[in-house]
């Protein structure tokens, strides 16, 4: 590392310096002399390439679930503050001591039935979210493990 990169845990100038086709030509040779079945490079690059592809689609999912989520909590907190609004409105029309304990009753039980409806529905929607991730993610594991045992039993 040099002197102008502190962080101990950037290795980006070490990696720089390795030639990944050297790297691979190194192991082959290796493999080749223990007498293991070669492997299909172009395949497993192939299949790596689909890895990654696979989880940048899953990030999108999850960043557009987030994006979706954030907007579902900003328009529940407008309704929640316009909600609030006609509570106090209603609330200073009600001259009633006894009428005015029953409504306060009433709104906080349904502020509770709201508030609880709200969560529901934003945890169904983080559920939903990281389930298609997951999805995403776990098919693509199953197609990579056939992949890779394709590449490496076709050249034997």
């Amino acid at each position: 590392m040099s002197a102008k990169n502190q962080n101990p845990f950037d290795f980006s100038e070490y990696f720089a310096q390795i030639d990944p086709t050297s790297v691979l030509k190194e192991w082959q040779k290796m493999l080749n002399a223990s007498g293991l079945p070669t492997v299909d490079h172009s395949a497993l690059f192939e299949t790596q390439s689909k890895n990654l592809y696979a989880l940048i689609a899953a990030n999108q999912s999850v960043m557009a679930g987030a994006r979706n989520l954030m907007q579902r909590q900003g328009e529940l907190l407008q309704e929640a503050f316009a909600e609030a609004n006609r509570t106090i409105q209603d609330m200073g029309k009600i001259s009633d001591p006894a009428e005015a304990a029953e409504k306060q009753a009433e709104m906080v039980k349904a502020a509770c039935d709201k508030a609880l409806a709200n969560f529901t529905e934003i945890s169904d929607m983080v559920a939903k979210n990281y389930q298609e991730a997951a999805e995403t993610i776990n098919q693509r594991f199953s197609e990579s493990l056939n992949e890779i045992k394709n590449a490496i039993t076709e050249n034997k």
